[in-house]
């Protein structure tokens, strides 16, 4: 079992420690990402090699990240500032994590049950880097609609929604495969992306993730980044010229 929070990957403290359960191994999340396929054919650890769970490499345990910052609050910040500064000389393309599924509910409606579902389409960062490099952008405003392809008893059966969160709620009575088609937005130039989800009534619901890469090089937030480092890259030309 790993005996200190340091990820063996960077070989530094773990930032937003990802900690598999079928090991309990703790990576940096930004680490850990960079490592998983980016159409989620590999699900091992990096260390021991275990299978786990497809879902479990996106989440942070934030517990966990509270217990290793206050371990060492100094180090913890010191590496924070360099993956930060890391993600300063950011490719233009990242890796995202694309989010879908339905909401259920069961109601009553004219004294008979009936199922109430919500399907939803959203983008999240798989890594908090990404996210304070590009000053909070929503990624989601790269997309430029989501269409629903519903079984043929639905009038009508092909829905095309195009504001976030791309959401399209119906009743129904029974579940069934859900093909979707995300369009971007045509100045990001990325590819159309294909996704099928299965309804479920169980719960409350059921999501899937799906990791894949954005082309950034169009979005403001990134071209700001870059001219911000050639100006440093220039100033630091100019300060060696002095010296």
């Amino acid at each position: 079992m790993q005996q200190s929070y340091d990820c063996p990957i960077c070989l530094n403290i773990a930032v937003d420690p990802i900690q598999l359960s079928i090991c309990k191994h703790i990576f940096c999340s930004p680490c850990f990402i960079d490592l998983l396929d980016y159409n989620n054919q590999s699900y091992r650890c990096p260390l021991c090699r275990q299978n786990y769970l497809k879902n479990e490499p996106l989440i942070v345990n934030k517990d966990l990240a509270t217990k290793i910052k206050d371990s060492n609050p100094e180090l913890y910040a010191q590496r924070q500032q360099q993956i930060i500064q890391q993600q300063m000389m950011l490719p233009n393309q990242i890796k995202v994590s694309v989010v879908y599924g339905n909401y259920y509910q069961r109601i009553n409606t004219q004294d008979k049950n009936m199922n109430q579902w919500d399907l939803i389409v959203k983008m999240e960062y798989n890594k908090s880097s990404d996210q304070i490099a590009l000053k909070n952008f929503d990624l989601n405003n790269m997309i430029e609609s989501v269409t629903y392809y519903l079984h043929e008893t639905f009038k009508p059966n092909v829905v095309t929604v195009q504001k976030a969160p791309f959401q399209l709620k119906r009743l129904g009575w029974g579940v069934f495969n859900i093909p979707i088609l995300i369009k971007f937005k045509k100045e990001y130039n990325i590819p159309n992306l294909e996704v099928d989800h299965y309804l479920s009534f169980q719960g409350d619901g059921s999501f899937q993730k799906q990791i894949t890469k954005l082309d950034i090089s169009n979005v403001k937030e990134y071209k700001q980044l870059q001219q911000q480092q050639q100006e440093n890259d220039q100033k630091q030309i100019q300060l060696q010229q002095k010296q």
